[in-house]
């Protein structure tokens, strides 16, 4: 489990340790390795194309879709079980 502290709410929440596509949220380090905090946000709905330029049909939402990303902690669920709970989209 990942301890993350929101930015734009400034909430405190536990993620699962494991990504998974189509997740909801990413994180980074904020500090030094001696006492960095986990800070984060939720995914964006689209990503930006590659540095090289995005391919023929490069769709921003479905490759953000594709990527890992984490998932709000339930207890004893893996990050899977928790998204295969979820409604249809």
């Amino acid at each position: 489990m990942i301890v993350v502290r929101l930015l734009e709410t400034h909430r405190t929440i536990v993620l699962n340790a494991e990504t998974i596509a189509g997740g909801d949220y990413t994180i980074w380090a904020n500090g030094n390795s001696a006492g960095y905090t986990w800070i984060g946000r939720a995914r964006p709905a689209q990503v930006r194309p590659p540095k090289q330029g995005a391919p023929a049909g490069w769709d921003a939402r479905a490759e953000a879709d594709r990527r890992l990303w984490w998932v709000e902690h339930q207890h004893n669920k893996t990050s899977q079980q928790i998204m295969e709970m979820r409604e249809p989209a």
